[in-house]
């Protein structure tokens, strides 16, 4: 069986050579004698599928580091394998190729891979119009002077060639102009980003097109099959030859079919060794081999390339299917580099199609990625958050990664002495781990902190301080002297002047009863006296006005209306002088030390 199977590859050979001889020359060529002797421009999809495998040369090139800044008809050169980008060449006038070397090049600058997709996007408006865009210079030259649209390549096209473009659509203008752009900013960042512009152009049928071109004459060619059909052989070799012939057909579409049944089962590289004659193939199922190789794309894990071969293959076989797969792939691939959030956004637009198993994975990705944030990058807020979403999706052990990350969360805050949002986030975790512990330590701290704002007058933090922890302690009992000193009369004056005789003992509680008037007059309403009688101080209260007080005394005096403010009884005369009278130093709730500024002497009193 190989005997014949050799034999008949021979004679295939042989056969079709011949043929290949007869129909076209397999002489490259360039891009431009192609459009030339074409005499038409191509379809925006006829020029994509065309010059596609040019696109991912370039594509490859950047990814290398590497730029061609050359790029012209002239340096693309169609094959029997197809279309190729010539190398670099150390000639001074390829850097210049009008219309398609890029501004900055003749300013001698050159802005790397987007200096390459404005030249690759001038090739496109060649291959679909016909003729060479505008030069860079002479088209902004011209624009400067006329004030028109400066990224519209087709400007004077439509006027000139206007029945040959009217078939290109819009979106393809438009993409043509950003990757033209005059300004390099404004084009395509990458040739990848290109690539998935021009996709839904690539229809993956460009080897039909150089089949459009002969260089032999018809009249060579007529002449030429009549000499090879009067080739006389014996009836003997010529029966010989169609039993092998139809043996070599067996053979083939056994090898086709079983090919086939292998690529749809993934196994890329056995189906790849069945296709022994890839021309054959290519007359009557050119995307088999397409197919094939976007699979082998897809076993070396180049998924990006995997997706877009694919999807260039839509309707064929389970092509869609396979792109999905691409994805598929690509997002677990993301998430064990920790790219978790470009691997998140594919399982979700996966799992909003049903595919596989991409709702449990995005779950389990996210998951993932809420720990790298926590352990890793100490991202606590982010990792909470995620955690709590997943705890409340009943996601396997959210509950106790949520604990987790806010144990951290607080932990991170102590190493930043934000005493307060860590005990708030311990207390809101009491039980995990040692919060028990560490919530008394911060009582603690957080206590003594209050205590020092309180010290230094600084009242809205010692309340920020002891609202946290109360009832620890005394902090209900600060808090109460806050708000006498930050609301001082405002308060209901009875109330808080109870509220100050339970606390008198407690820090400045007694200088806190006679610090404005209206808390003294209603702490010293009554007579107070010296042990013998002999001196008196008398707070009264008018009967027709509760807030009406006024005061005797037979201690020395200056006379005048009075007020009281920080302990100190105060007149002020007719004459409008404020002068101290007397300064009240509570002794307990009902006995007092009452300095007289008059006479220098202090007087004992009881109430």
């Amino acid at each position: 069986m190989l005997g014949i199977i050799i034999v008949l590859v021979v004679a295939y050979v042989f056969i079709w050579k011949k043929r290949k001889k007869i129909r076209h020359s397999t002489d490259p060529i360039t891009l431009r004698s192609f459009i030339d002797k074409r005499q038409q421009p191509l379809s925006a999809n006829e020029a994509v599928s065309l010059l596609m495998p040019v696109a991912i040369q370039i594509r490859d090139m950047h990814d290398d580091g590497e730029t061609h800044l050359q790029i012209s008809p002239d340096s693309i050169q169609l094959t029997a394998d197809g279309p190729k980008l010539l190398p670099v060449t150390v000639s001074e006038s390829s850097k210049y190729s009008s219309g398609f070397a890029a501004p900055e090049v003749y300013h001698g600058k050159s802005n790397g891979n987007v200096s390459d997709i404005y030249s690759f996007s001038a090739i496109l408006f060649f291959a679909v119009a016909g003729t060479p865009p505008e030069n860079a210079l002479e088209r902004t030259a011209r624009i400067s002077s006329e004030g028109e649209n400066v990224d519209n390549v087709f400007a004077i096209a439509d006027e000139e060639y206007e029945d040959v473009l009217q078939h290109i659509d819009n979106d393809f203008k438009a993409t043509i102009n950003k990757g033209m752009a005059s300004n390099a900013a404004s084009r395509f960042e990458t040739m990848q980003t290109l690539i998935y512009k021009l996709t839904p152009y690539n229809t993956g049928h460009a080897g039909e097109l150089t089949g459009t071109i002969s260089n032999v004459a018809p009249e060579t060619a007529t002449g030429v099959a009549k000499k090879h059909r009067r080739i006389s052989v014996k009836i003997l070799v010529s029966a010989s030859i169609a039993v092998i012939l139809i043996a070599f057909a067996g053979t083939y579409f056994l090898c086709y079919r079983k090919a086939v049944s292998l690529t749809e089962n993934g196994s890329y590289d056995n189906a790849q060794q069945y296709l022994f004659l890839p021309s054959v193939t290519e007359l009557h199922d050119d995307n088999i081999i397409e197919y094939i190789n976007a699979g082998l794309l897809l076993d070396s894990r180049k998924y990006e390339d995997a997706c877009t071969s694919f999807s260039s293959l839509t309707g064929y076989l389970n092509a869609e299917e396979m792109v999905q797969e691409s994805y598929y792939r690509q997002a677990a691939q993301l998430a064990d580099t920790n790219e978790f959030e470009k691997s998140i956004q594919i399982y979700t637009e996966l799992s909003d199609a049903g595919y596989k198993d991409t709702s449990e994975l995005l779950l389990n990705t996210q998951y993932r990625m809420a720990a790298y944030q926590l352990y890793e990058l100490g991202e606590f807020t982010n990792a909470a958050i995620t955690f709590y979403n997943l705890s409340a999706e009943g996601y396997e052990n959210a509950d106790v990664m949520w604990l987790e990350s806010q144990y951290w969360w607080a932990c991170s805050m102590l190493d930043e002495y934000d005493y307060i949002n860590a005990y708030n986030i311990f207390d809101g975790i009491r039980g995990y781990a040692d919060t028990e512990e560490l919530l008394i330590t911060l009582s603690d701290i957080i206590y003594l902190e209050g205590q020092t704002a309180y010290y230094d007058g600084r009242h809205f933090d010692s309340e920020d301080f002891f609202e946290c922890i109360t009832p620890y302690l005394n902090s209900e009992d600060y808090l109460e002297l806050i708000d006498v000193q930050m609301l001082g009369g405002l308060l209901n004056t009875s109330n808080t002047v109870d509220t100050l005789i339970d606390l008198f003992y407690f820090e400045d509680a007694s200088e806190l009863l006679v610090s404005n008037t209206s808390l003294a007059c209603k702490f010293l309403l009554g007579t107070w006296h010296t042990s013998g009688g002999s001196y008196y101080f008398k707070m009264e209260v008018s009967d027709s006005n509760d807030y009406d007080y006024y005061s005797s005394y037979n201690i020395p005096w200056y006379g005048g209306t009075f007020s009281i403010k920080d302990g100190i009884y105060y007149v002020t005369t007719n004459s409008g002088i404020e002068k101290p009278q007397y300064k009240f130093t509570l002794i307990s709730p009902n006995s007092m030390d009452l300095y007289c500024y008059k006479n220098g002497y202090t007087y004992t009193l009881y109430r």
